[in-house]
């Protein structure tokens, strides 16, 4: 039904960003974002344009238990690592809008958030847990149509990995695969690339593009493709930084895993809308890790998000 004034809903600011109303004998909320304030710094809802906010020698992404602070991937590092670095798409011959699943690299470290941001930046980003089994993962790219298939040197995913070979031999997508780089927290290179790919127009996935394919749990029936826009993503993040308060100071213990929202939005990409870091941890969960992680990484933590399971 149209809502009219007399039934104009009433609502509760959450931020300086938003507002949130629930209506009446209906399971709806609304929000109501004042976008002017949104801290894009004019640039359009995107992955680059949080990027490009930052200046380019601000650090972004560390790794946690390292006490050098020195060691760093800056803003401007992901952003020429998108733009025409080893992270261009083009050099695997990805064509706009098309769909690229990877097995993603475990926990919240940098290979893993890297790898979303410069491929969902580009186009439709398709991560699946290292443990997924192989009729999942199956059915995963055939629910996505993923037309290039990535797979991470020394990440093991045995499911993933005979999934990919399997769809591939049916000629219906093209595997590649990265190797890790350690000198730059996070940054990876494609082994097999196409460089005359870089003379064409460069990939970029518009602010109302796909940018990430999730698939739910499936406890009710078969698992379905969520798509999610890139707009509402980095919104979300932006929402999610001023809901907390977080400040260009922040830094954020990234312990959740990065193939699914939670870590993808309420430690990543939060992070990228308020201009802090990241300290990325890529070891499985363990109480003493963590202790280490938040006493002993430099920068040190000020702020970490998970589940239940690990609070208690």
């Amino acid at each position: 039904p149209v809502l009219t004034a007399m039934h104009e809903p009433e609502y509760t600011k959450m931020s300086d960003i938003s507002s949130v109303a629930l209506l009446p004998h209906r399971q709806v909320a609304l929000v109501k974002l004042d976008e002017e304030i949104l801290p894009l710094d004019g640039g359009g809802p995107t992955i680059v344009s949080l990027l490009e906010a930052q200046p380019s020698d601000k650090p972004f992404l560390h790794i946690s238990r390292v006490q050098d602070p020195t060691k760093n991937t800056t803003y401007g590092d992901i952003l020429n690592f998108i733009r025409g670095g080893d992270g261009d798409l083009r050099r695997l011959g990805v064509k706009k809008g098309e769909v690229v699943v990877y097995g993603s690299p475990p926990g919240g470290g940098a290979p893993a958030a890297v790898a979303f941001m410069s491929i969902g930046a580009q186009t439709a980003a398709a991560p699946l847990a290292p443990g997924t089994t192989e009729p999942d993962a199956l059915d995963a790219l055939e629910q996505f149509h993923a037309k290039h298939l990535i797979l991470f040197e020394g990440v093991n995913c045995p499911g993933v990995e005979a999934a990919f070979t399997q769809y591939a031999e049916q000629g219906k997508a093209k595997i590649h695969r990265a190797r890790i780089i350690d000198d730059k927290p996070g940054l990876f290179k494609y082994v097999t690339v196409d460089e005359e790919e870089l003379d064409g127009a460069p990939l970029v996935n518009p602010a109302d593009g796909t940018c990430l394919l999730l698939r739910t749990s499936g406890t009710t029936a078969r698992p379905k493709g969520v798509p999610l826009e890139q707009a509402g993503l980095v919104i979300n993040g932006a929402i999610l930084a001023s809901s907390m308060g977080l400040t260009p100071e922040d830094v954020v213990y990234s312990i959740m895993p990065l193939f699914r929202i939670g870590g993808i939005s309420a430690s990543s990409l939060c992070t990228l809308a308020s201009g802090g870091a990241v300290s990325c941890d890529g070891e499985p969960f363990d109480p003493d890790r963590m202790i280490d992680a938040l006493a002993l990484s430099r920068p040190q933590p000020t702020w970490y998000s998970s589940v239940p399971t690990i609070h208690n």
